[in-house]
């Protein structure tokens, strides 16, 4: 596993089992709409978290991590990047959820900076992609405010997916 990232002000760390109650109490309508696919229960976080820890631990495709508020170390979102979609070389997949207590307050590209640095500094990838849902209207704009460019829209099996880039 990767040591804790950090800004001051928030910090990325990968999941762990003590974080599943957390996360199911941060998940809303809109993070279980256009994340989790429908209402997530503690079952099914758990066993997310357990498969984010096999990952880290077998080097696998995806690094999960939970988003922190560093005062005092709440888990408020988590992000992901998965190497195992078809991309292009050096393009990894970015997903997020913010907590919506958190949502408009700029966690967003702290997280995004966070995780740009990290896949600098561990991975071979050069380029992130964001694949948003075409009906996900709040994410499309905070994407955009996080400096990714628009690549277009695409038909994937989640439906019309607008994809974006940003370089790390």
């Amino acid at each position: 596993m990767t040591a804790e990232l950090s800004d001051g002000v928030i910090f990325l760390r990968p999941l762990h089992p003590g974080d599943a109650a957390d996360h199911l109490a941060g998940e809303d309508e809109e993070m279980a709409k256009w994340l989790s696919g429908g209402r997530s229960t503690l079952a099914t976080v758990q066993s997310y978290i357990n498969s984010c820890e096999e990952q880290w631990r077998i080097q696998g495709p995806r690094r999960a991590f939970g988003i922190c508020y560093s005062l005092t170390k709440q888990l408020i979102g988590s992000i992901e990047a998965n190497f195992g979609l078809p991309l292009a070389a050096g393009q990894v997949n970015i997903s997020f959820g913010v907590f919506p207590d958190w949502r408009g307050k700029g966690i967003l590209q702290r997280v995004l900076d966070l995780m740009s640095s990290y896949l600098k500094s561990a991975t071979g990838a050069r380029q992130m992609v964001v694949r948003i849902s075409v009906g996900n209207h709040a994410s499309l704009k905070a994407i955009n405010k996080a400096g990714f460019q628009f690549v277009g829209v695409f038909g994937e099996l989640e439906g019309a997916m607008a994809r974006y880039v940003r370089d790390i």
